[in-house]
């Protein structure tokens, strides 16, 4: 049985790591998952996560991780749910995005993104 989160998060509030840990599970699992993809659009995965879309230039440059990502493949729940959840605020929302755009890191400009190493859960 699937367990789905919700998440109240204000017009005020800001985006503290330390308050969603299970983003960081979340985030990890999703490291793990695309180790064996040659090359990671984090572009391709916040569009989803955010908007539910993937760009289709990106679907057909990237068939791969587009399937993974439309397929309910990948753990992304977490994501969604915190994006959903601060439609209202925007900064909120920034600082999200911010983050998990942190997790990545670059390896090559014209490849896009690889996953960073492991962190401590």
């Amino acid at each position: 049985m699937l367990s789905y989160q919700k998440f109240s998060i204000k017009d005020t509030d800001h985006f503290m790591p330390s308050e969603y840990p299970q983003l960081e599970a979340s985030i990890q699992q999703v490291v793990d998952q695309l180790a064996a993809e040659p090359v990671i659009k984090i572009e391709m995965i916040l569009s989803f996560v955010k908007d539910h879309c993937i760009n289709s230039k990106q679907v057909s440059e990237y068939p791969g991780l587009a399937s993974l990502i439309s397929t309910g493949s990948l753990t992304l729940q977490v994501m969604e749910t915190l994006f959903e959840a601060c439609k209202k605020n925007p900064v909120f929302k920034t600082e999200l995005e911010q983050y998990i755009r942190s997790r990545f890191t670059i390896t090559d400009p014209q490849q896009g993104l690889r996953a960073i190493e492991k962190l401590p859960i």
